[in-house]
């Protein structure tokens, strides 16, 4: 997943023509963090991440693009 949001955010599709359908995709949705995935961290290290997290990124609103992505 990450590969591919990179070769979009570049602009370097033609270095990757195998790929075009999945390269179709809208990735915006990479650039913002999951908060569900908070929980799976260790308390105490919780709030300092989400801290970072909240400063750095933007809150994914709409869960349905990290769901519902194709990578076949």
């Amino acid at each position: 997943m990450h590969a591919l949001w990179a070769i979009k955010k570049m602009n370097l599709e033609h270095l990757a023509p195998d790929l075009k359908n999945q390269l179709q995709q809208d990735f915006s949705w990479w650039e913002n963090y999951y908060p569900p995935g908070l929980e799976i961290l260790p308390v105490d290290l919780r709030q300092p991440i989400e801290k970072s997290l909240n400063k750095n990124l933007e809150v994914m609103k709409d869960f349905n693009e990290l769901t519902k992505i194709n990578l076949f």
